[in-house]
């Protein structure tokens, strides 16, 4: 099992500190960000994150995709707008 999360930080250098954490959404294709509005337990190669998040994509707002991510794997809402709608993935590993 491999790292599900990348680390989004700010700043260069010394001065580099921690924004928040990534993982890729197999559902949108990119990375979801959970900042310090989200817990974390830690866990790289299978994380959760709590709250659940709701991403509003698309030019007009109206894609959505509301997950939550426990131990690893994406739950997907039955109000996402994508395939995954009310199934569940695992988070791929990180490539970054």
């Amino acid at each position: 099992m491999g790292i599900k999360t990348g680390e989004l930080h700010e700043g260069d250098g010394e001065g580099r500190t921690h924004r928040a954490w990534m993982v890729m959404c197999p559902a949108c294709g990119y990375p979801h960000v959970f900042d310090s509005r989200w817990g974390f337990d830690g866990n790289h190669e299978a994380p959760t994150f709590t709250p659940s998040m709701k991403v509003n994509t698309g030019r007009d707002g109206k894609n959505v995709c509301h997950s939550f991510l426990a131990h690893g794997v994406w739950n997907y809402g039955n109000d996402c707008t994508h395939a995954l709608k009310g199934k569940t993935a695992p988070a791929p590993d990180w490539v970054g």
